[in-house]
């Protein structure tokens, strides 16, 4: 691994579990053994550092869910092979998904929150575009979408927090539940 990627590594370790704004530039870097001007070198600042961090995770992710079989005419199979695609992302990328919370939840005007959303937008909108489509030949959907992006992806990263944080499981059941649960709640609209 080069200095580079040891960089990154820490820094997402520490911010997934200090918090951004609790983790100052040296303590990352004494635990590379580099300088302040590596860092500056690779990545300009400490933001321009998360900024890396994320815009990569979040690129490898999208990656992922449009590569995954997105067919709004088969709801059922769409939303089980997105939830799939998110739980794996957790399970290989727990750091990520961690700091994603934590940036999630940060103060509104704070560095951390601010950075994040520019790539979370992404992701939403990915979320959103497939009930957008959905809802286009149903009339009890369409002025729904925005319900149920925000709901589906409330429900699938409340199942990623607990499996983070809670010791559980994130299995093939569970991706089966969670759709189930979900559609119960579309079709009662």
């Amino acid at each position: 691994m080069n200095t580079r990627e040891q960089i990154l590594n820490r820094a997402l370790f520490l911010f997934a579990h200090n918090g951004y704004d609790n983790v100052g530039i040296q303590s990352i870097l004494d635990d590379v053994e580099v300088k302040k001007p590596t860092l500056y070198h690779y990545f300009g600042s400490k933001n321009g550092l998360l900024n890396e961090i994320l815009g990569t995770h979040y690129k490898k992710l999208l990656k992922e869910l449009k590569n995954c079989n997105v067919n709004p005419d088969d709801i059922v199979l769409t939303l089980e092979n997105i939830v799939r695609v998110l739980f794996h992302f957790a399970e290989e990328h727990k750091e990520f998904f961690k700091l994603f919370f934590a940036a999630s939840y940060a103060a509104e005007n704070s560095e951390v929150k601010i950075t994040n959303n520019s790539y979370y937008l992404q992701f939403y909108k990915f979320i959103e575009d497939f009930f957008i489509h959905l809802a286009k030949n149903r009339d009890n959907l369409k002025d729904m979408v925005t319900i149920l992006t925000k709901s589906f992806i409330g429900t699938v990263t409340t199942y990623i927090s607990l499996y983070l944080y809670e010791d559980f499981k994130l299995t093939d059941k569970l991706v089966y539940l969670v759709v189930k649960q979900f559609m119960y709640g579309i079709f009662s609209l």
